[in-house]
């Protein structure tokens, strides 16, 4: 079972046993838990109480019971506990062990709650799974069988998928190979992992991934879930933000090449068309890079398609008033279904007002 940060069982745990002979009927059957500190010392840890008392039965140990990883924990079925017919099955150990996520920085030796994006430059945002359990072993040998995954999931719970060829997987084996090297999880064969939404490409350019490192594709808004064998630990990616950029006064036909403008005559290029690659500015938020210093004619376009979208289809309201067409932008509603009160506008299947101040524009719940 694993346990966080606080000393908590994660989930739940199902104990199956099997009273034999199948025909014996006991009086009661109970599952006794002990634990073994480095010195050997013994305590008994408590107990759940068995409704089978014959065959084979099941019992649920329910998740947030307190547990030491620094000790060694056991457990034996009990049958007829405190008579004279009291019989102890054999004690078999348990695995309680603490799944950390730590970063590749020295000088930051915590455990992470969640997870950032990364090129693999910096130390701080390279990642590594370490197993704390005196169960396993000093060097983790006792579990060199131990095995699972490391993927990026939805919201939903289902697999993220990628975005093309390019892009780098959302899942990958884990193990603990060899033992030798203590209680590391391996990522792919690897000590260490990053999660990145770059393409193989960029990252090749970089030549900032060092060898001993795996990266995953993270996507927007995404969890990646770590199960090895029984255990599971979801961990949070950081949240992505999308910037919407609107330019007031501005035709569509300025920036929007003529198969995707709606203001001039279709597939004629505009007089006031300019190609984003002449604006240095605009050349950098819409996912290019600037290779001039000096100059504002020098845009790789190679990445820029895969890095914006340009909504094609988007028509102002009448009159085309700011603060309205905002309002409607993040309602995804018409004027008139949106109320004016004292410079807050209501939308009624909101919990709270959209609200404008000098601040901007922001949702409230």
């Amino acid at each position: 079972m694993l346990v966080d940060d606080r000393g908590y069982t994660v989930g739940d745990r199902t104990f199956t046993y099997t009273i034999e002979p199948p025909e014996y009927n006991a009086l009661s059957a109970d599952i006794d838990f002990f634990t073994k500190d480095a010195n050997n010392l013994e305590s008994w840890n408590g107990y759940l109480t068995c409704d089978q008392k014959q065959g084979t039965g099941t019992k649920i140990l329910s998740g947030g019971e307190a547990s030491a990883v620094t000790m060694k924990h056991f457990a034996e079925v009990v049958l007829n506990w405190g008579t004279d017919l009291e019989i102890r099955g054999k004690r078999e150990p348990l695995m309680m062990a603490q799944l950390n996520i730590k970063t590749d920085d020295a000088a930051l030796t915590d455990p992470v709650d969640e997870i950032k994006f990364s090129d693999g430059s910096k130390p701080n945002k390279r990642y590594r799974l370490e197993l704390k359990s005196a169960d396993l072993g000093p060097s983790c040998s006792e579990a060199a069988d131990l095995a699972g995954t490391i993927k990026t999931i939805l919201k939903s719970g289902q697999t993220a998928t990628v975005s093309g060829v390019d892009f780098n997987p959302t899942q990958y084996p884990l193990s603990l190979i060899p033992p030798t090297n203590g209680c590391k999880v391996q990522v792919n064969g690897k000590l260490n992992f990053i999660v990145s939404n770059r393409s193989k490409t960029d990252l090749y350019q970089l030549a900032t991934v060092l060898p001993d490192t795996a990266v995953l594709y993270g996507g927007l808004g995404n969890t990646e879930l770590i199960e090895l064998s029984d255990a599971r630990k979801e961990v949070p990616i950081e949240p992505v933000g999308v910037i919407v950029l609107a330019i007031d006064g501005l035709r569509q036909d300025v920036l929007y090449p003529p198969i995707e403008q709606q203001v001039y005559p279709p597939n004629i290029l505009s007089p006031y068309y300019i190609q984003p690659t002449e604006l240095k500015g605009l050349c950098d938020v819409l996912g290019g890079k600037q290779t001039g210093i000096f100059s504002t004619t020098n845009c790789d376009t190679l990445q820029m398609d895969s890095k914006h979208i340009k909504l094609k289809n988007v028509t102002t309201i009448f009159p085309s008033i700011t603060f309205a067409a905002w309002a409607s932008i993040f309602t995804g509603k018409q004027p008139g279904q949106l109320r004016d009160d004292n410079g807050k506008v209501i939308d009624e299947g909101l919990s709270g007002p959209l609200c404008q101040d000098n601040k901007g524009l922001r949702l409230r719940g």
